[in-house]
């Protein structure tokens, strides 16, 4: 997963690739979990994580049978984040960003609050933490945080 040797040609490609398929990357996933329509509710973040985490224990994170299984875990968790706080994609060309080659959320949140670059890469890396069993708790804290959940 590590793309620090990626060129910046290598990169913008790699950026653009993904903003055009973010549709296709939600569409493979309602396959894949048998689905009519994606809802970003909660239940389905959990139903998804789970999903996403007994691939990884069963395959490892290199070896998913699935076509692009990181871009569609980015993309779901990125669109469910954006649906609930707002934001928009970013995406980094900077050597010594820890995100370099995946794409980030920005400027999301309530307008005084003080936000800081939502790293989906992050949330698929915790999926092999065997403590870590519930990827909508980032979800839930913030609901709660912002009084969204009123």
């Amino acid at each position: 997963m590590n793309r620090d040797n990626w060129t910046k040609q290598e990169l913008e490609t790699y950026y653009r690739d993904f903003e055009k398929n973010l549709g296709n990357y939600l569409d493979k996933l309602k396959r894949n979990l048998s689905i009519d329509e994606i809802t970003f509710s909660i239940e389905e973040i959990e139903d998804v994580g789970k999903f996403y985490k007994k691939l990884v224990i069963k395959y490892g994170y290199e070896n998913i049978p699935i076509k692009n299984p990181l871009e569609i875990f980015i993309a779901y968790f990125g669109q469910a984040w954006i649906k609930y706080f707002g934001g928009k994609w970013y995406f980094s060309y900077n050597k010594k960003d820890s995100s370099l080659g995946y794409p980030q959320i920005i400027n999301w949140g309530p307008p005084e609050f003080p936000w800081s670059a939502i790293r989906p890469i992050v949330w698929y890396q915790y999926l092999i933490i065997e403590d870590f069993q519930d990827l909508s708790q980032p979800f839930k804290s913030k609901i709660r945080d912002f009084n969204l959940d009123k």
